[in-house]
């Protein structure tokens, strides 16, 4: 049995002249804030796919697109999927996207990855972890 290949791409264009965000992902790691609150863009779908490398077999998935204006959102987090799915020390559990947004929702910790660090505790990686937390 060949193993499956997922990528999961998100791309983020900040329009400076026109004051928006543009971005396309096909997985759910962006999250938008205003005042710590989480926005949620008009999101429009496009059809993307998964699959191995034997390309007969192909899984449908669905992408996401949104365009959105600076003024509707003023904290932007983009992040990998090892960031949700790291275990953490204190519930032995995943993060989660809930949990992520409690901790970076309206915050900027002065070193992520001691942020993540102190959660994670003696838990081992269990993928790879990028964040990328911007203020606007």
């Amino acid at each position: 049995m060949k193993s499956m290949i997922s990528i999961e791409l998100t791309i983020a264009h900040f329009d400076e002249d026109k004051k928006r965000l543009s971005y396309a992902s096909n997985s759910k790691q962006t999250m938008l804030f205003k005042k710590g609150e989480l926005v949620e863009p008009d999101i429009k779908t496009f059809q993307c796919c998964l699959g191995n490398t034997d390309s007969s077999r192909l899984l449908k998935h669905r992408g996401k697109t949104a365009e959105i204006s600076y003024e509707e959102f003023d904290q932007v987090l983009l992040f990998s999927d090892g960031i949700i799915d790291q275990f953490l020390q204190v519930t032995g559990k995943k993060m989660g996207r809930k949990r992520l947004q409690q901790e970076l929702g309206g915050k900027s910790p002065q070193d992520l990855d001691a942020w993540l660090d102190a959660l994670q505790g003696t838990e081992d990686n269990v993928d790879d972890a990028t964040l990328l937390n911007i203020f606007m």
